[in-house]
């Protein structure tokens, strides 16, 4: 049996127009259904605008408004329906008027120049500029600025979102008078693949010009060449200007020292630490002969400063290097030995380095201190200047400070400071790559490394992607500087067909916040609000402790987190679990349900929301 299907069409409409205190019927004639689907071709609809329109507010636009209501579908409950879908091809407006209206304006925009006249009403002749094309480039941002921007150099720190590889180069242009020209400039977001800072050299002040309606002093961002399906485009959240680079770090005033006759091994201990560099200086004036000072005075002249006092030799200060270990060193090598966290300089003792002379304040030590956890501060901490700078009234931290680390525990040092005897500094299997990092970088707090994966966590045959979560996880721009420096140290120990055939991969791991939604049912009801308190409480050590202490890529498991509540006193049912994850991908924020625990290989957690609601 052949079933017919029904047509469901739009069988009435009702037309109408606001009025200011509601939507009344508009008188039309000709086609009254243009939407039925029942004719073909051009359909004319005819109507005289009511004197009482007034203007609406349809969908947050402010305009005056027509609108079609449909009033009746045709076989809407049909249970084999076959619709008719009207096409619209376009729509065409005109009118007449029965009488000549005054113009009272009239308006033109040409890329953002904006012509505005009044009074034209008896203007028989009116001429408003044509579209004035702007340059054919390639797609370009233009930076105006109120004064010239000249400075040596200029600093734009771009905050940039996610990581988008752009086939093609970045390049910075100036206005000059007559047409932009290239800009000199060093790129430190490696063409805004990370967050960074611009530096751009304007030696001339820039002219004024007006472009898209605005005076000012103009730059602008563009790219060498625009291919719509290559590379990516990177995601720009903020663009700052007058950026530079700050560091937990603070010179210490000169300290001296004084040495006994052939002290072997002293030990000099400074006043702050941990050290971040240290100069030494020692006077050699009482065991150097004249011409022997003159001789080393020319051929270091970077490292040795004489003294002279009518024409008598005072000083012979010649500054010492720093060595990892005095022990390998020989017997006339002027080298010291400094413990930065413990903040203590050793000499050498005659056979392993030598033994500084004896003298009164004959060792001189420049050094700076700081870093360490403690300068890890939240935007806007920092806000005081050490000392006056010329047209600088204040000073601000826009993003976090993070980064610092403090002394590795005598636990981890134990755990890791055998591993560069069973690698030898070379980077040929998994563990390798992974104990490198261990031991070179103390500010990753996890490395794992995936074989035959890219860097999203895809089957990628011959490719080796390493993992890092950086101890900074609430700042990207940390975790991609981490990243950065970790290949620069593995591209130097791995194998050179694996560089530069680009299968090394480097990349942050992927922070997940765990958000939940719990339904459960009480044994007490008085006890409810404590409960639900020891819930959440668990679950953030759950998240938090538990499982950011595992690898990177097996820190979640979902099934933990019905057995956290369940083991919860006073907690009788648990009805439901929900578990959301927020992430972000390329700049863009995403949700995704938390069910299968290998969803995400390259996943690292911290606790987000923890809804518990009573059955």
């Amino acid at each position: 049996m052949t079933v017919t299907p029904d047509d469901v069409y739009v069988e009435q409409v009702a037309w109408e127009y606001y009025n200011g205190t509601g939507w009344r019927a508009l008188a039309v004639t000709g086609d009254r259904n243009p939407f039925s689907g029942k004719k073909e071709g051009p359909l004319e609809l005819v109507f005289d605008v009511p004197e009482d329109l007034e203007a609406a507010e349809v969908n947050a636009q402010e305009g005056w408004y027509i609108r079609a209501r449909v009033v009746y579908v045709a076989n809407e409950l049909s249970t084999v329906p076959r619709w008719v879908v009207p096409f619209l091809r376009g729509a065409d407006c005109a009118w007449s008027y029965p009488r000549t209206v005054p113009v009272e304006w009239c308006q033109a925009e040409n890329n953002g120049e904006r012509t505005y006249l009044t009074d034209v009403a008896q203007v028989e002749r009116l001429g408003l500029p044509a579209l004035i094309a702007l340059e054919d480039i390639p797609a370009a941002m233009y930076f105006c600025f109120d004064r010239s921007p000249h400075a040596m150099p200029l600093s734009l720190y771009f905050d940039v979102a996610g990581r988008a590889r752009l086939e093609d180069k970045l390049r910075f242009e100036a206005w000059t008078g007559s047409r932009f020209e290239p800009v000199r400039w060093v790129d430190l977001t490696r063409n805004l693949l990370h967050p960074g800072v611009a530096l751009l050299y304007l030696p001339e002040p820039l002219p004024a010009h007006r472009l898209f309606g605005a005076e000012g002093h103009w730059l602008r961002l563009c790219r060498s060449s625009f291919q719509p399906g290559g590379g990516g485009v990177p995601w720009v959240k903020e663009i700052g200007l007058n950026i530079v680079q700050a560091v937990q770090r603070e010179m210490a005033e000169e300290e001296s020292f004084s040495t006994e006759v052939y002290e072997a091994g002293k030990t000099l201990r400074l006043l702050y630490a941990p050290v971040l560099d240290a100069q030494v200086w020692v006077d050699e004036v009482g065991e150097l002969p004249v011409a022997d000072a003159q001789r080393l005075a020319a051929e270091e002249p970077e490292r040795t400063r004489l003294e002279w006092d009518d024409r008598v030799l005072t000083h012979c200060w010649v500054r010492w290097e720093r060595t990892e270990a005095l022990a390998l060193r020989e017997a006339g090598d002027r080298s010291y030995q400094l413990d930065p966290y413990a903040g203590t300089i050793t000499f050498g003792d005659g056979i392993h380095g030598r033994v500084p002379p004896a003298g009164l304040e004959n060792l001189r030590v420049r050094y700076a201190f700081g870093g360490g956890s403690r300068g890890n501060l939240p935007a806007g901490a920092v806000t005081g200047l050490v000392g006056a700078l010329p047209r600088i009234s204040r000073v601000e931290n826009l993003t976090p400070m993070s980064g610092g680390t403090d002394r590795l525990t005598p636990q981890r040092a134990e755990r890791i400071a055998n591993r560069g005897l069973r690698n030898r500094g070379r980077a040929l299997g998994s563990r390798d790559f992974e104990e490198i990092v261990a031991l070179g970088f103390p500010q990753a707090r996890h490395v794992k490394c995936f074989p035959n994966r890219d860097e999203r966590g895809n089957y990628a045959p011959g490719h080796v992607s390493v993992v890092v979560e950086s101890a900074g996880q609430d700042s990207r721009r940390v975790a991609d500087d981490l990243c950065q420096r970790v290949y620069e140290e593995l591209a130097r120990r791995c194998d050179c067909v694996l560089l530069n055939e680009g299968r090394l991969h480097v990349v942050g791991s992927t922070v997940i916040t765990v958000n939940s939604d719990i339904s459960v049912e009480m044994a007490d009801l008085d006890q409810s609000a404590a409960t639900q308190q020891e819930i959440a409480r668990r679950l953030e050590e759950l998240i938090d402790t538990r499982w950011r202490e595992r690898d990177i890529g097996s820190q979640l498991r979902v099934d933990q987190v019905w057995q956290v509540i369940r083991d919860t006193p006073n907690v009788r049912v648990v009805h439901s679990v929900l578990l959301e994850g927020r992430f972000d991908q390329d700049g863009v924020e995403r949700v995704t349900p938390l069910e299968d625990d290998d969803a995400f290989p390259y996943a690292t957690v911290r606790s987000g929301v923890h809804l518990i609601r009573l059955a």
